[in-house]
């Protein structure tokens, strides 16, 4: 299937590691091509642009050398680039969230599903997150039964998104966002994964307020959340992107009738961005306490699964849509999720 044993690969909206990398301007193309060149790959590569006709994204997908593309653009743009890549008989994986809102992923899902799936195509959505291994192993520790019974839970995500000098803001598509909630979506979906991933029995139902701090950040900058799960369990949802003066914090804990289980992201001097997990069990002065410490790699496991051509599962994807959707919804009044 693959020459030489290689998976022949575009990246569509950005990056450089690839055999063809395709953008819409031309500019951003040729500049992908140069810090390609800079860095020595080994080879070149062919960049593709709408403003060429002869160098379009429907001729760089005629390219039978091309057996994958890695979809990197802004929510919106993304689900027809999706559908045309999955049409020219191509495996795709695309940047999380799936789609803007929960219908437009029912459609883009149901059709792969449809049609593109049993031709033999494999498409996943990117999220990182549902396979750092520090969530990993806690999930495995709470579904083990490691802290009984949950009863609570809780997650914050503290951040200052400021708007000078700042690459990941500085696009367009962020600047003045044309999907629901800005970068609650954008990222927020990163936080919800978490969660699913976590709790052993799903989100039912969600009642939130939200708010806006920050003018760059709008519409939404703060989001407040209770969450109730299937089983009982009740906990809180705080994203704050627009935290002026407070220290940038990633922290979730679960806590059950037998102990409890803190992640918080880290910063390891050997190892770069980390996660530290501390799981605590057991009655008053015979609590045991076990602290580890894991690098962050969901970027490298996210890859290794789609090109080991791992199904993702979309139903759990759309969840993290759907539960995000419901906090920016819902003003205060409770919104039922479904299973």
């Amino acid at each position: 299937m693959y020459q030489n044993g290689q998976l022949g690969l575009a990246v569509l909206g950005g990056g450089i590691f690839a055999t063809e990398v395709w953008s819409r301007s031309k500019s951003s193309s040729d500049k992908a091509r140069s810090i390609a060149k800079d860095l020595r790959l080994g080879h070149n590569i062919d960049a593709y642009n709408e403003e060429d006709p002869s160098s379009t994204l429907a001729k760089l997908l005629l390219r039978s050398d091309i057996h994958a593309v890695l979809v990197i653009l802004p929510i919106p743009s993304q689900p027809p680039v999706i559908l045309q890549a999955l049409e020219a008989g191509k495996h795709v994986l695309s940047e999380k969230p799936v789609a803007m809102d929960v219908e437009s992923g029912k459609r883009l899902v149901e059709e792969y599903t449809s049609k593109y799936q049993p031709r033999g195509l494999v498409w996943r959505v990117a999220e990182n997150w549902e396979v750092e291994p520090g969530y990993v192993w806690a999930a495995e520790q709470i579904r083990s039964g490691a802290l009984g019974k949950i009863h609570t839970f809780g997650l914050e995500a503290v951040l200052y998104v400021h708007n000078e000098n700042n690459k990941y803001f500085d696009t367009e598509w962020r600047k003045s966002p044309k999907h629901q909630g800005g970068f609650m979506l954008d990222a927020g979906v990163h936080n919800a994964a978490a969660l699913r991933i976590l709790l052993p029995s799903v989100i039912s139902e969600v009642s939130a307020y939200t708010a806006l701090n920050n003018q760059h950040l709008a519409p939404v900058d703060l989001i407040q959340a209770v969450v109730r799960c299937e089983d009982g369990s009740i906990g809180r949802f705080c994203l704050d992107y627009g935290a002026r003066g407070r220290e940038a914090a990633n922290e979730t804990f679960v806590s059950g009738d037998q102990g409890i289980i803190t992640i918080r992201d880290i910063t390891n001097e050997h190892s770069g961005q980390a996660q530290e997990v501390i799981l605590t069990t057991g009655p008053g002065d015979s609590r045991h306490k076990v602290t580890r410490r894991f690098p962050k790699t969901g970027i490298q496991r996210e890859q290794e699964l789609f090109f080991d051509q791992v199904k993702g599962l979309y139903e759990q994807i759309l969840r993290d849509v759907a539960f995000i959707e419901a906090t920016l919804q819902s003003d205060g009044q409770p919104i039922k999720l479904q299973a």
